[in-house]
């Protein structure tokens, strides 16, 4: 229900929403909350949750100018292709390892009615002799100001059109020690909508990087990075 205190000329701001010049303000359609001009915020929560990033009172990741969300809900959001690309090796000083690029591919639909986009997992297991195990952690949420997760967020989820996100990563070993041997098993699933009518519910990928220290000198000939 839309309250309005005062009625006053309407002013269109360039974000896609129509406001009153009171203290009461509100969305077209009345969809998703109130919005307040003077602070610049939302009144209540994004209907996104956390999928629409840590800001729960935010607006199109604070990019009005490029992107609308007039009903203030996502389209739908629909799982295409999860791949991993570029893998080589790198060596510095300190360090060594292998950097890839793991390429998300959406599909958004027209316009949708559901309150969460599509769902990214990545699933790490860091097994090391001598050395606890770390894992399964999902950098998504266990690690959430991580690179990783940064480039996620910042998908542009615009309706009507297709997005690939790509996510950098070079997990490394440094050189500390003698004889060593990590393996890190790698877990990536990309989740549609839950509620909308997609070709492929989820799309799994996987990857098991093995990294080698020998009498303190790198082995690349007993370290791989393998993918499914």
């Amino acid at each position: 229900m839309i309250r309005i205190m005062k009625i006053r000329p309407i002013q269109s701001l360039f974000f896609g929403l129509f406001v009153m010049l009171a203290s009461c303000v509100f969305c077209p359609h009345a969809a998703q909350g109130y919005y307040n001009p003077s602070t610049g915020r939302w009144l209540s929560r994004d209907g996104l949750d956390e999928s629409g990033g840590p800001n729960l009172n935010g607006f199109v990741q604070n990019d009005a100018v490029r992107l609308i969300d007039y009903v203030g809900l996502c389209c739908c959001c629909c799982a295409e292709f999860l791949s991993i690309e570029g893998v080589r090796t790198f060596k510095t000083p300190w360090v060594f390892g292998h950097l890839f690029k793991l390429q998300v591919g959406m599909y958004y639909p027209g316009e949708g009615t559901t309150a969460k986009g599509c769902t990214l997992k990545w699933i790490e297991t860091i097994v090391e002799a001598g050395r606890p195990t770390k894992g399964p952690s999902d950098v998504m949420i266990d690690a959430p100001t991580s690179d990783q997760a940064r480039f996620w967020r910042e998908r542009k989820e615009l309706c009507g059109t297709t997005e690939t996100v790509s996510i950098p990563d070079a997990p490394a070993l440094d050189r500390s020690g003698w004889h060593r041997v990590r393996t890190v098993d790698f877990e990536f699933i990309l989740e549609s909508s839950p509620d909308c009518a997609c070709s492929s519910k989820s799309i799994k990928a996987t990857a098991k990087q093995v990294l080698t220290l020998d009498n303190g000198v790198m082995d690349w000939d007993h370290s791989s990075f393998t993918t499914d």
